[in-house]
């Protein structure tokens, strides 16, 4: 009898210890992916969402509260295909419960992409050949971002799990001008401080 209670706590024990296993076990992150158009003016979304009945199109403001979203070309797909969904105003729509990916357009000012989720999602953006943002004096990309280039010269910004995800880029013209911008300083102090060098070195 004792063998058979001690059996059964090690198996009750067992039986625990695989519940908190199980329960350790993050749930893999919902997949959000926005691709940025050629002349970095706009981009289009693809969300996915889970046992959702609503979704609302948010973004942060100059004081980093959340507002409404513009956005246009909204589209609701689940298995079957497109589902109805209703505009309830101020950035929401409504749809049968379920899983869905939601896909729109927005649109993008002064080269600054934001995106706000309600809970951790896997994010990627997409900047097209000719768009950049590794230039850390006119790049900004928010922390945990990872930078790689295709072989056609998009640039892919990825992040394993955010809530929050900020992308600031840039075009080749830009990077030009930083680098005449710097050449002309660089010139400009040789100019003036090489002289005063020379001088103080003649006067020791």
């Amino acid at each position: 009898m004792r063998t058979s209670h001690r059996n059964r706590c090690y198996t009750g024990i067992a039986a625990l210890c695989l519940v908190l296993l199980i329960g350790s076990i993050p749930a893999a992150a919902l997949n959000a992916t926005f691709t940025v158009a050629a002349n970095g003016t706009a981009y289009n979304a693809s969300i996915e969402v889970e046992n959702a009945d609503r979704y609302t199109f948010i973004e942060r403001g100059l004081l980093g509260e959340r507002i409404p979203k513009e956005v246009n070309s909204i589209r609701v797909s689940g298995p079957a295909g497109a589902v109805a969904f209703e505009d309830r105003g101020r950035g929401s729509i409504t749809f049968p419960e379920g899983n869905y990916t939601i896909t729109y357009r927005g649109f993008i000012s002064d080269s600054s992409l934001q995106a706000d989720f309600d809970q951790p999602y896997m994010v990627t953006v997409v900047l097209p050949a000719g768009l950049d943002v590794r230039n850390p004096f006119l790049g900004v990309i928010s922390p945990g971002g990872e930078v790689t280039e295709e072989k056609d010269g998009a640039v892919i910004i990825a992040w394993e799990t955010a809530r929050f995800v900020e992308v600031r880029f840039y075009d080749d013209l830009r990077e030009r001008a930083l680098l005449i911008f710097g050449s002309f300083w660089i010139i400009l102090c040789a100019i003036f401080i090489l002289p005063y060098l020379i001088f103080r070195q003649k006067r020791q």
